[in-house]
This record gives structure tokens, sequence and C-alpha cells, in this order.
């Protein structure tokens, strides 16, 4: 057995007891990078490389990202509007597919202690998402970056020499950042409802 599968081993072990913290996290994922391809799970082979990037230039959700951002721009310009489909990490899918990943690695795991301290592990994870930058290639962008937010994360941007001014809203004013990592909660699965209003 080679050392990064050892050192994944210990840290698997230490979160299925509940004795982990962000560290033990962030080491956890970046040694899982290793056994998770782009091919096989690009949602969570992208997750990982949050850990080896801190600033984000490319991957699954850089690409979501950049679309927004862009269509985002485009409406507002032409003082449109737009729907954003719900976000792209899934709590449950990810805690899903890592499992699925230790277990094709043959990596040993108590699945059950594992999901036991699911709630814990992602929120020491989006701790660790908190305020990570996208470096979009749209001029008109002057800043995006993670924000998390109880148990979700939002991605959060600034534009610049645009014409209009414009805010998203679901379900009432307030919300000026859009979810990228949810709950996963059965009432959130339909996420469809974001718009762009015009002030």
């Amino acid at each position: 057995m080679d050392k990064t599968t050892i050192d994944l081993q210990e840290n698997l072990n230490l979160i299925c007891t509940g004795s982990f913290d962000k560290n033990d996290v962030s080491a956890f994922m970046m040694d899982l990078r290793g056994f998770v391809s782009k091919k096989s799970a690009p949602v969570l082979r992208d997750l990982c490389d949050f850990f080896a990037h801190k600033k984000r230039t490319e991957g699954e959700s850089f690409d979501w990202v950049e679309s927004f951002l862009n269509e985002f721009i485009d409406e507002i310009e032409k003082n449109g509007s737009i729907t954003i489909h719900r976000p792209l990490f899934n709590k449950i899918e990810i805690i899903n597919s890592i499992l699925l990943a230790l277990n094709s690695n043959g990596i040993k795991v108590d699945e059950i202690a594992f999901k036991t301290q699911a709630d814990k592990f992602v929120n020491l994870l989006l701790d660790y998402l908190d305020k990570i930058e996208y470096k979009s290639k749209n001029s008109k962008v002057k800043s995006c970056f993670i924000k998390k937010g109880g148990e979700k994360a939002y991605f959060c941007f600034r534009l610049q020499n645009i014409s209009q001014s414009a805010q998203i809203r679901r379900d009432g004013p307030g919300q000026i950042c859009v979810e990228i990592f949810y709950a996963g909660n059965k009432d959130q699965r339909s996420f469809t409802e974001y718009k762009v209003y015009f002030k």
C-alpha cells in the first residue's frame, strides 16, 4: 500500500469516528483526488481540485459559473431575464460519489459511519471553500468568489462596465448570490426558479 492510500485510509478512519477537523477534511480531499478521474466522476474530481487550487480557472464548476456569468451579462445588456437550474453540487450526491470512489479503489470504509458524519464533513468542506475565487475570462466580471451560507454555498460576483444594474431574486427580494452547493433535501431538488430582475 502506497503512502497516499495509507494517508487516505487514516483520514477516512478519523472522519468515520467523528474526531476530525477542517485540516483532516482538506487532507482527505487532497488524497482522494488521486483516486477520482475527471472522466468517471467530473463533479467530485472538481470538488477535490478546490483543495489543490485556491483560484479556479478550469473544471466543472468553473465552466458552470462562467457559462452563467456570460448568459447573465448578455441578459442584462438585452434587458432580459434568466432562470437558473439547481446547484451543481448536491451533498447527498457528493457523499455517495465519495463512497463509490473509495469502494472502486479497494479502500475500506464503514459507509454507515461515514454517512453519519456527512453533515459535519460537508460543513467543514464548505468552510474550506469559503472565499475561493473564480478567475473569469469575461472582462466585465470584476470579481467572483464562493461564500458559505449555513449548509449551502453560493458564488457571488461583481460586474464592471455594465450599463444596467440587476439583482437575482428567488421567492422575494434580497438574494444576490447564486447557489452552487446545496444540502440535497428533497424539497430543494426542483430548484429552478432563480430569475434576474432589473432595478
